[in-house]
């Protein structure tokens, strides 16, 4: 990536696409894997917003300003198709770095100061400071309890106390 980071201004890598708008071609991996660095850039693209949608106006223009000065996309490929791949890109890093950076320090115990300096490549120390607050929140500490229930309630409209009457009365 850092060769296509650092083409002379001026040239860029021609992407062909098809009648649908999706890439094709040999350089089309490259095209997939550069807005990847973009997503995990903190300078192009910050970590401290609930949602991408609500990244500013110009943090969107500037990634919008990106992909073309680096690649020729013959006005084929849309710019949502852009927004949603980097959109993407951006919540899969969000979570590789809660998951490497912010859990396993959090099971261990360890204390907020060290989630704080414990911050991925990359990201900026204050970003991450936000994200390590929004983690730690009661709603999304419940949020996460909430997600490793794997079983809904499916016993319906009967209440667990009178099935387990039932099942009682059934075995003796």
């Amino acid at each position: 990536m850092k060769d296509i980071w650092n083409l002379q201004p001026g040239t860029c890598i021609v992407v062909d696409a098809n009648q649908y708008g999706q890439p094709i071609g040999k350089e089309t991996p490259k095209l997939a894997k550069f807005p990847g660095t973009i997503a995990r850039t903190g300078s192009i693209c910050p970590l401290n917003t609930k949602h991408w949608k609500h990244l500013s106006k110009y943090v969107l223009e500037n990634i919008l300003k990106i992909v073309p000065e680096k690649f020729d996309l013959q006005d084929k490929v849309e710019d949502s198709d852009i927004f949603s791949h980097v959109a993407k890109l951006r919540k899969e890093f969000k979570s590789t770095s809660k998951t490497r950076y912010y859990k396993e320090m959090v099971q261990e115990g360890r204390p907020v100061e060290e989630l704080y300096e414990n911050n991925p490549p990359g990201v900026h120390d204050d970003k991450w400071k936000w994200l390590v607050e929004r983690w730690g929140t009661p709603q999304a500490v419940a949020k996460e309890s909430r997600k490793k229930v794997h079983c809904a309630h499916t016993a319906g409209n009967i209440g667990y106390a009178a099935l387990n009457a039932q099942f009682v009365s059934i075995t003796y």
